[in-house]
């Protein structure tokens, strides 16, 4: 067996702070994909409500 270290495929990625859940995320926009899609229903679920009242 070989003693080397596979290099990993991301290295050039740092840490993140997600600016949601303020969590370490290592996604190179710097959120977790969990947290973009939270964000987007919130934001649906407003406009809708907003769409009622009018």
């Amino acid at each position: 067996m070989s003693e080397k270290k596979p290099t990993p495929v991301f290295a050039s990625i740092s840490p993140r702070t997600c600016p949601i859940c303020g969590k370490v995320s290592y996604s190179r926009s710097g959120e977790h994909p969990q947290c973009s899609v939270n964000r987007a229903d919130i934001a649906f679920k407003l406009r809708s409500k907003q769409r009622k009242r009018a």
